[in-house]
């Protein structure tokens, strides 16, 4: 044997022990498409670590448990493996589509995208290996889920399946799944225990064809779920805060318009909750025509904090007004000094 044919034989010894050594080969942040494409063509499933940049365990996952040879071994011949960042590209969207709530989640993929399983967290890599090899095995919908697909829609069923989503994290799917009940079994919610437990427990959107039926009915309802109802309208007002970082700004549009659709539902105390989350978003924007506004629209009106008229008043004092302004804002004080 010649010294080239012995230094053939060496090079392929050492890519070989290289090639089972390394851990799980992870494309990164490839197009979705030419990930399924790929996996067709080598007849394989698709594994999808959803991290994010700031999520600390994917990272030690990445670190200290992808690259192991055990992982690599297990997972190569059975998965076109890919890192996809979820705030980033198509990473927002399919997280949306695959109700992606929190990080990391390992989700597994057919050859047409669909979603086999996912498991959530990081663990050690021979806790990942065993856990993926017994969802391989067994994966399939849950009892509850094959029953609800089957068109199982009773109140008890319907709340243990949310329950079942929610421990999993699937807040998005519980959200669909609880709104669908509340829109097509409307009747249901004014005589059933359990449907009306549901409503006032899951349904947060008061745009819900259901909750306004049941609001529009409210007169039949336990007074505990009137109760909901109402703390459902007020809650909702807070959807129209925009956070960012440190700072908070708010859709004052939309924010009226809510208020408006209150109204027109007949909300007795609409202008409370529409007071409730915007006064307090005026004094923190310190923005003196919000403020001025929400402190006339509060006059003589009940369940409004003192401390946060006071705070409004004081924050207006340190502004700079117009004459017409201060001549407003004295009048403010004056109305809601206490009359001895």
């Amino acid at each position: 044997m010649t010294s080239k044919q012995l230094l053939t034989i060496a090079l392929g010894l050492v890519l070989s022990i290289g090639a089972s050594a390394q851990g799980i080969l992870l494309l990164d942040n490839q197009p979705l498409a030419d990930v399924l494409a790929q996996a067709r063509k080598e007849n394989k499933l698709v594994f999808v670590d959803c991290y994010t940049s700031w999520c600390g365990p994917c990272k030690r996952l990445a670190r200290e448990v992808f690259p192991q040879k055990e992982a690599g071994d297990f997972f190569n011949p059975r998965f076109v493996s890919l890192k996809l960042d979820m705030e980033k590209g198509e990473g927002p969207e399919l997280a949306k589509k695959w109700d992606v709530g929190a990080y990391p989640t390992l989700t597994f993929l057919n050859q047409d995208g669909e979603v086999m399983f996912q498991t959530l967290g990081a663990r050690d890599v021979r806790h990942l290996v065993d856990t993926v090899a017994y969802l391989l095995e067994h994966h399939r919908p849950s009892e509850l889920a094959t029953r609800y697909r089957q068109g199982d829609r009773s109140p008890r069923l319907v709340m243990d399946y949310i329950a079942e989503l929610q421990q999993l994290r699937k807040s998005r799917t519980a959200t669909e799944v609880a709104a669908d009940f509340a829109s097509s079994r409307r009747e249901m919610l004014l005589s059933d225990t359990l449907a009306q437990q549901l409503l006032a427990r899951y349904i947060s959107d008061p745009h819900n064809e259901g909750f306004l039926y049941a609001y529009e009915h409210r007169s039949l309802l336990p007074s505990n779920i009137v109760e909901s109802l109402e703390n459902t309208w007020r809650m909702f007002t807070k959807t129209f805060y925009i956070m960012g970082g440190n700072s908070l700004s708010i859709d004052e549009e939309g924010m009226r318009a809510y208020y408006e659709f209150m109204m027109s539902k007949g909300v007795e105390k609409a202008l409370r909750y529409y007071m409730s989350y915007k006064l307090p978003a005026s004094f923190i924007m310190k923005d003196k025509r919000m403020m001025l506004e929400c402190l006339t629209l509060c006059r003589g009106l009940e369940g409004i904090p003192q401390g946060q008229i006071n705070m409004a008043l004081n924050e207006l004092g340190k502004q700079t007004l117009t004459k017409e302004e201060k001549e407003l804002l004295d009048k403010l004080k004056n109305d809601y000094t206490p009359k001895q």
